[in-house]
């Protein structure tokens, strides 16, 4: 008869921190609306799905922000 064994758990395994919309807007300084629109256009931060509701990793939505280019003026982020 074979053994069975079950993987070991990573005990250093760090659970995810998952942000509802409304917290990754606020996080963000954005209304959900616009994660709404990034969602569906593209552009915003990395989401996943549990069921039919969209979450956000907090480490992966600091990384996203972290990625985007810095400016120094307006005039260089072409906003004039």
């Amino acid at each position: 008869m074979a053994k069975m064994t079950m993987k070991a758990h990573n005990l250093n395994t760090k659970e995810p921190e998952l942000l509802s919309q409304k917290e990754a807007a606020a996080l963000l300084r954005k209304q959900p609306r616009w994660l709404e629109r990034r969602r569906t256009e593209g552009g915003g931060p990395p989401f996943r799905y549990i069921g039919r509701t969209p979450v956000y990793e907090k480490s992966e939505l600091i990384a996203w922000i972290n990625s985007l280019p810095q400016y120094d003026n307006t005039a260089q982020a072409g906003l004039l």
